[in-house]
């Protein structure tokens, strides 16, 4: 044993003496000579692609191709470039040139294989091509971890609230802190954040002046790699958010320190407010967001950050309080009802009804009644208006002083003056336009008050004009086939007989969709609209000469439409000249039609209003010739479609983060339909709230009729930027006037059951009426003496309670029809 220990010591020590051998202690290793593996690869011999990839590009996926040369940049990419994801879908956008060595195609699908086919025609700044196609699949790659709040509304209703909701991409944990505004700091609070949305960090330093922080936490998300998630974060589990007031929260990405920080006010309550300011008094309508009933016994506080409680008041039975107060920005308007709170501030956007059927002057209480046997003035001429002085209803009123300004293009006023009325309350101004004036578009304003309040606009134009000394006439056929030229007729004329020989003529020629071909079928729609036509006119003859009869004769190419999927309208304008170089311009709308025979569809529902949601969105359809004769037809085949958008978050520098979408298509409904000669065939299809197209495919020509519609109101219109936009009632007279005595028979058609809420109004309140309505409804009101004006309007609210069950927020609906006596001239709407 101690043997074969001594001889292993030996060895380890023979070893070591090895190892040594010509090193002495303490002397630095030797140099090693370290080997390089080049990473360079060679150079392509050709012009090809060398790589490519996908990477985000301003927040959105984009893919990339890198070429071996520089890229020659006058090329039609998109010709020489073609994109699609799986499935066949092409994405819309286009190719951009970057470094000139970089393709870049924007804005795409996260998580999404693309196949891009580059063809073989790709130039290089060099010269050579690709010289064959090149198709490579590329990964767009994951979307940018992004988080908003979802909703810029500020209650969450009391009852059965999923909790505050958060929109978010690829983001597990957010950071939230809560802060609870104090009472008398509401006011101020509100004018310093007005809006919810994205705050600086140097903003949210002054949140402690109004607010207290009351709760912070960590909050784990849903997340479904690329796809937008929204989350509901349960306040009402929160003990510290649990009483009532008027919370604000910021929000960030856990781990992240950015400059700036989403925010979001809201309150949980079971309120509903709704106002409505007439001249001099204001109504407030409380109802309840649970049941959408009336909300009785809610004590109101209008507040100022000076002065406090400025006014108050308390609803009845219906939910309803009649002030003698006027709103201003400056106020809020709190609500209470036991502990619950909700509060109405009025420097936020007010509801949007730019799309209903409203028109017409602001109310007066004195009206001018102005107009002219002219509108169309040349400087250094004589203008002249008259105007009768009326009450707010048209009638008579004592004589009183009307002051008139003139007033210049730029707004500045010229003069003003005070005009005294004569029998009737008739008055005449007249003002010669100086001779210097600036040409354009002037208006007298007049007003019953000398500070010009509410005043009434006639508008007038100035220019230098002569009148025209030459007729020009323009012809062709009413209808043409794809590929056929037009023969243009010209004859062109003095006005005081003879032919204008030897006279310059032009023209220019473009193209739209013809949506309605047919003049005896105006409501029918016959082409594809989503046919891609140039947009711009183009010369088709640019120095034409009038022959000695006073005319020409040309054959115009159509371009622009050689094999249409629809009926196109070809509009021609020429110009006659004389020898000043003024010009007679007309007009010629010609027709293409791109079959004998095309299928047209008529929807049964007003198109700009959309179809009833939850409902049958039907349409008649027919198959007719230029004539408008109704032919028969092959089984035609028939598609609708739904919109599905699909809204990506993304970052712009200096503007904050923004939303935008991409959209597909998806076939909701498939069925063939024959129409024989004469008839007219019909089509309902179930539908939901979005956006649908109709597709109706004809065998015997190929060609394919496309419609897009909507139903319901058009839910993606931003609400932050102009204001809460309510769905739509339906209402219906049964007269077009009534007279004292008559009873008014209103039909109301709700976009949803609820609680409804009639009411008839002028420049103020009138008569109400509260009941329930889920299908169509008809309500009857006595006409009464006192509404013998034509300022009166039948006004329906629709109130639909929430369900977080059923995943349905509270939401409310609007009509408004005129309701005229018989003694007005005016048609009733």
């Amino acid at each position: 044993m101690r043997h074969a220990l001594r001889s292993a010591l030996l060895a380890l020590l023979v070893l070591s003496l090895l190892a040594c051998e010509g090193k002495q202690e303490g002397t630095p290793p030797q140099i090693q000579q370290a080997a390089v593996k080049s990473t360079e690869s060679a150079a392509p011999t050709a012009f090809a692609v060398t790589e490519q990839y996908g990477e985000l590009y301003e927040g959105r996926p984009s893919v990339v191709l890198k070429f071996s040369e520089p890229v020659v940049g006058s090329q039609a990419f998109d010709s020489l470039l073609t994109i699609t994801a799986s499935g066949g879908a092409v994405p819309s956008g286009s190719w951009m040139l970057e470094s000139n060595e970089y393709l870049r195609f924007p804005w795409l699908e996260a998580d999404t294989k693309y196949d891009v086919t580059v063809k073989a025609e790709l130039a290089s700044v060099r010269g050579p091509a690709l010289g064959k196609a090149v198709t490579v699949q590329i990964d767009s790659g994951a979307q940018a971890p992004l988080v908003g709040f979802a909703s810029q509304g500020m209650i969450l209703p009391q009852h059965d609230t999923r909790g505050l909701p958060v929109v978010s991409v690829n983001l597990k944990e957010i950071d939230l802190e809560f802060f609870k505004v104090r009472e008398r700091e509401l006011n101020r609070f509100l004018e310093a954040f007005e809006r919810n949305g994205r705050k600086s960090y140097w903003t949210l330093q002054n949140i402690v002046k109004y607010a207290d922080s009351v709760y912070a936490n960590r909050f784990a998300l849903e997340a479904k790699g690329s796809e937008r998630v929204t989350s509901h974060i349960a306040v009402r589990d929160i003990d510290e958010l649990n009483d009532t007031g008027v919370y604000f929260a910021v929000m960030k990405r856990a781990g992240a320190f950015d400059y700036e920080f989403d925010s979001a006010m809201f309150f949980v309550s079971d309120i509903g407010v709704h106002v409505r300011r007439y001249a001099d008094r204001t109504l407030i309508v409380t109802t309840s967001l649970e049941t959408g009933a009336a909300k009785p016994s809610v004590k109101l506080e209008f507040r100022k950050s000076v002065s406090g409680v400025i006014a108050s008041a308390e609803t009845d039975h219906d939910g309803l309080a009649l002030i003698d107060h006027a709103t201003a920005s400056d106020q809020v308007l709190v609500a209470r009802w036991g502990n619950d709170l909700t509060l109405l501030a009025f420097n936020q956007p007010a509801l949007d009804l730019s799309e209903f059927a409203l028109a017409g002057e602001p109310y007066r209480e004195r009206e001018v009644f102005a107009w002219s046997g002219r509108d169309l003035y040349r400087p250094g001429e004589l203008l002249g208006v008259s105007a009768l002085l009326r009450d707010d209803d048209g009638k008579s009123v004592p004589a009183q002083s009307v002051f008139v300004s003139l007033k210049q293009p730029d707004g500045r006023e010229l003069s003003r003056r005070e005009v005294k009325p004569t029998a009737l309350n008739y008055l005449r101004y007249e003002s010669v336009i100086p001779p210097d004036a600036p040409t354009g578009r002037w208006s007298v304003e007049l007003s019953t008050d000398p500070n010009m309040a509410k005043p009434t606009r006639y508008p007038v134009r100035v220019e230098e004009f002569i009148p025209e000394r030459l007729k020009l006439n323009l012809d062709a056929p009413e209808t043409l086939a794809p590929g056929d030229v037009l023969p243009l007729s010209v004859e062109g004329a003095w006005l005081y007989g003879s032919p204008a020989a030897g006279n310059r003529f032009t023209a220019r020629l473009s193209v739209q969709i013809d949506q309605h071909p047919v003049a005896s079928l105006k409501d029918f729609y016959f082409s594809d609209a989503l046919m891609e036509l140039p947009s711009a006119p183009r010369d088709v003859i640019e120095d034409g000469e009038l022959d000695a009869e006073g005319k020409l004769s040309a054959e115009l190419e159509i371009e622009e439409a050689k094999a249409p999927s629809g009926p196109v309208q070809v509009i021609v304008a020429g110009s006659v000249y004389e020898s000043g170089g003024r010009a007679v311009t007309r007009a010629l709308k010609r027709t293409i039609w791109p079959a004998p025979a095309l299928v047209g569809a008529r929807p049964l529902f007003d198109l700009n209003e959309g179809a009833s949601p939850e409902n049958n969105a039907e349409f008649e359809i027919i198959r007719a010739d230029s004539a408008g004769e109704a032919l028969a037809s092959s089984a035609l085949k028939v598609k609708v479609l739904r919109e599905e958008r699909h809204y990506n978050w993304r970052w712009i520098d200096g503007g904050g983060w923004t939303s935008d979408f991409t959209s597909t298509w998806s076939t909701i409904s498939e069925q063939t339909l024959t129409l024989t000669a004469g008839q007219r065939g019909k089509l309902g299809v179930p539908v939901e709230w979005g956006g649908y197209r109709l597709e109706i495919t004809d065998p015997d020509t190929a060609l394919t009729m496309r419609l897009p519609f909507q139903a319901g109101w058009n839910w993606y219109a931003d609400p932050q930027s102009k204001g809460s936009r309510p769905d739509k009632v339906k209402l219906a007279l049964d007269k077009p006037g009534y007279k004292p005595g008559d009873t008014v028979k209103l039909t109301i058609k709700p976009p949803h059951p609820g609680e409804a809420l009639i009411m008839v109004e002028s420049d103020r309140l009138l008569w109400q009426k509260r009941l329930h309505v889920s299908t169509e409804t008809t309500v009857e009101i006595p006409f009464d003496a006192s509404w013998e004006r034509h300022d009166v309007y039948a006004t329906a609210l629709v109130f639909r309670p929430g369900s977080s069950a059923e995943k349905i927020t509270p939401n409310r609906a609007l009509g408004s029809p005129i309701c005229r006596s018989r003694e007005s001239t005016a048609s009733s709407n």
